[in-house]
């Protein structure tokens, strides 16, 4: 389909989620070849879920004790709905809300995935009044990010995690060049992602074990390779290598030689040369001063969930 955007429609869900609807001048035409290749699959899914076109895609597990359910474009994962507990009492139910939430998430990425639609047109704006990230295609809204919507690999921060789902939406959906700022900041925030720490998603802060040795960090040779529990490796996060704690486990890492402090997720194993206890992505080592040296001595935390 080669027709260019002439409109965005936006409707409410009975979830209260505005969905956006793209027209063209060959909506017409694209409206009947879809019911013609629907009829020709005999009761299949639709032209919109078939593996050619359907660039998102969305699966349900467990993460942090939680049922979550997490958005994947063109197998690079984007965004985490965030359910109730395992053990909650309204578990199921929160389950299928953000399945369906991501659901919709999907179509709406599929259906832009159909259009000539150019990527530099998706930004992230601060909504003062909802406080929370809203990353907007056009004049509409796609996602909002706040403590049930995050990165896969959150950094814990809402504002960061919104700017880096954002550019890896603007490189997958048209090669577009990443954002520095969210648009509409408040000005003590300074417009620069760098510095903004507030919303946060809070980390769990009561250490039940600790220990010391030997950090390391790994970085650019293995960004985008698959880690040992199946995510993609983004030097940007903080994340890190453990060669036994369970994925998912938060820990924090303290460099001894100044005192400085990163809390991290472990989502890959290692390392695997003796005398390290763990390997840090690149941000994490940055993060506690420990980028230049390459080693440094730490003190690991494993915190409470």
């Amino acid at each position: 389909m080669t027709g260019k955007i002439g409109k965005i429609a936006k409707y409410t869900t009975l979830l209260g989620t505005t969905i956006l609807i793209f027209t063209t001048s060959s909506t017409k035409i694209a409206s009947e070849t879809r019911s013609n290749e629907e009829t020709n699959l005999s009761g299949n899914k639709s032209i919109i879920e078939n593996s050619t076109v359907e660039i998102a895609k969305v699966y349900s597990h467990q993460w942090l004790g939680k049922n979550v359910t997490t958005l994947q474009v063109k197998n690079i994962p984007i965004f985490t709905f965030i359910g109730d507990p395992i053990d909650s009492i309204n578990n199921g139910n929160t389950q299928e809300i953000s399945l369906k939430r991501a659901r919709i998430v999907a179509d709406k990425i599929n259906q832009i995935n159909l259009e000539n639609f150019d990527a530099q047109e998706i930004i992230v704006s601060w909504d003062a009044i909802d406080k929370s990230y809203n990353i907007l295609i056009g004049d509409g809204e796609l996602i909002s990010i706040n403590e049930k919507t995050v990165l896969p690999d959150t950094t814990n921060d809402l504002a960061i995690d919104a700017l880096q789902a954002t550019n890896r939406l603007r490189r997958l959906l048209g090669g577009a060049k990443p954002l520095a700022e969210i648009h509409n900041m408040p000005e003590n925030y300074h417009q620069s992602v760098a510095t903004v720490v507030k919303p946060t998603i809070n980390p769990p802060t009561k250490a039940i074990r600790a220990y010391q040795g030997m950090a390391s960090w790994y970085g650019p040779k293995f960004h985008g390779r698959l880690t040992a529990n199946g995510e993609r490796y983004n030097q940007y996060a903080l994340t890190a290598a453990h060669r036994s704690l369970p994925f998912g486990t938060r820990v924090r890492v303290t460099n001894l030689n100044n005192g400085r402090s990163i809390v991290v997720r472990i989502n890959d194993r290692g390392p695997f040369i003796g005398g390290r206890i763990i390997d840090l992505s690149l941000n994490a080592a940055k993060r506690i001063g420990m980028y230049h040296s390459g080693l440094a001595q730490v003190k690991v935390e494993i915190l409470e969930d």
